[in-house]
């Protein structure tokens, strides 16, 4: 499942590349960035009742990862005006020793697509001061006892600063919504078996570095 996500990621971002390669002169530019994680804000629990069940209790509405975490992306980007550009991000989430709902320790990798927004606000001493938004799901699956843990979305929200002509650094916030499944299953008469589908914030900051690889 994983290996097809990457695939279908990598042609996407290979197919928007070749598009825009042949419309655009001097527009185009092809980035790599490497960053890091930290999640922020408290943990929040809301109050579930089952609806089927005489069962009531709280799951998490908002949870911090334990450990930081990073990632790795290719950035295509196409600049419309000297002051805008739109692009598209893709690459992988590394997550190492991270508990999600029981004890276990799992490492996991997760696979995004994002569309980006670029604005410069202005010049300080020739370099590019600006901000960048993106938004886009995120793949994955996970199973940890009764529940499961699937995909979601991204949405980030970055300002940056080109310290040279090949490179610049992101600083930032992002929030993932996870989507999992709670699956209760009962032997006991009279209660039935019940899915229980619900979002899970997560916030985190962000600094990442991008080197600008090739610009056409």
């Amino acid at each position: 499942m994983k290996r097809k996500l990457f695939l279908y990621s990598f042609f996407f971002i290979l197919s928007f590349c070749i598009t825009l390669s042949l419309n655009a002169q001097k527009k185009v530019s092809f980035d790599l960035n490497v960053g890091a994680l930290k999640s922020v804000g408290k943990d929040l629990f809301k109050n579930y009742n089952s609806s089927v069940n005489p069962l009531s209790g709280e799951y998490y509405s908002r949870k911090k990862f334990d450990h930081p975490y990073f990632n790795l992306l290719g950035h295509i980007q196409y600049q419309l005006t000297p002051q805008f550009a739109i692009g598209l991000e893709s690459g992988i989430y590394f997550h190492y020793w991270e508990k999600y709902f029981s004890d276990a320790e799992r490492t996991t990798i997760s696979i995004p697509v994002m569309i980006t927004l670029n604005y410069k606000i202005f010049d300080i001493k020739t370099n590019p001061f600006g901000i960048e938004i993106s938004a886009g799901g995120i793949f994955f699956n996970i199973n940890d006892v009764q529940f499961i843990t699937r995909n979601g979305m991204l949405y980030n929200a970055s300002a940056y600063y080109r310290i040279s002509k090949k490179s610049l650094l992101k600083l930032g916030v992002e929030k993932e919504v996870d989507k999992v499944w709670f699956y209760f299953q009962s032997d006991e008469p009279g209660y039935q078996n019940e899915t229980y589908k619900y979002n899970l914030n997560r916030l985190s900051v962000l600094f990442s570095y991008r080197y600008i690889l090739s610009k056409n």
